[in-house]
């Protein structure tokens, strides 16, 4: 059975949490998100700032097509993008807390990852020219060594590591197609016995307010980190009032809280 890992907690679901008012808190945490990129700018000898602010707009086009899907009743997809988010947040953390080390470390991902594809081609012999396989083996020569960034390791080397459990979630449940993201598929009766097969998928009527509470989540942890990143304490006062209204939506803080 689908077992999901939801953000709204207990209280606030006695409170009654609607989806309207996830969607609209997510527009508003997107609106500072879309400020921040608007007025931050990165020193040009900073590659840890660079690649931040690349996070940054990698990250609120994520939460745009989240609130997009969740509105067209797409919540696995959405998942599957809030999943993306969670990997962009644990990208920005960790550059905020060891900037030139994450930067190394995408640099290798990188290389391993291009020498990867490269020789996935150079083996195929029968799909391209030996004058292309020569070409791109040249070229795996001159690549430097590199290693695959996972995101659990990139993850547990943060501050946020615990949010892993969200990440791996979202890829059990929607972005991978693993027996749990399937069986939404399947249709039982009481009894366990199998019905049909369904062409939408079936999940909890909660999840779509879970799925946006989770991209909030996300979001908010890439502003804080970017903040701390570039040092904008001009915008702390923006990102703390929606992180407050996560807070009060969440059900951990009272509602009466500025």
């Amino acid at each position: 059975m689908n077992m999901s890992s939801p953000t709204i907690s207990d209280d606030a679901r006695r409170k009654g949490v609607d989806l309207a008012g996830w969607l609209q808190l997510a527009a508003d945490i997107t609106a500072v998100a879309e400020a921040v990129a608007g007025t931050a700018s990165a020193e040009r000898s900073s590659g840890p700032q660079i690649v931040g602010l690349a996070v940054l707009a990698r990250s609120i086009g994520h939460m745009r097509a989240v609130s997009l899907l969740i509105k067209a009743e797409l919540t696995v997809e959405a998942r599957t993008i809030t999943r993306s988010l969670f990997e962009n947040m644990f990208l920005a953390v960790a550059l905020s807390e060891d900037g030139v080390g994450t930067l190394k470390d995408l640099e290798a991902d990188h290389h391993a990852s291009r020498s990867k594809r490269g020789k996935l081609i150079a083996e195929d012999t029968s799909s391209f020219s030996p004058a292309q396989i020569i070409e791109v083996r040249a070229h795996l020569e001159q690549l430097g060594k590199g290693k695959i960034l996972v995101p659990r390791n990139l993850a547990e080397n943060t501050s946020v590591g615990q949010a892993y459990l969200f990440y791996a979630q979202l890829s059990g449940d929607s972005a991978h197609p693993s027996l749990d993201a399937l069986e939404r598929h399947v249709v039982k009766d009481v009894s366990g016995r199998l019905l049909e097969l369904a062409l939408e998928p079936v999940g909890d009527p909660d999840e779509p307010q879970d799925t946006v509470g989770l991209a909030c989540m996300a979001l908010l942890g890439i502003l804080f980190a970017i903040r701390d990143l570039l040092g904008l304490t001009e915008v702390s006062a923006q990102i703390d009032a929606v992180s407050r209204a996560y807070l009060r939506k969440e059900g951990q803080l009272p509602s009466d809280t500025p």
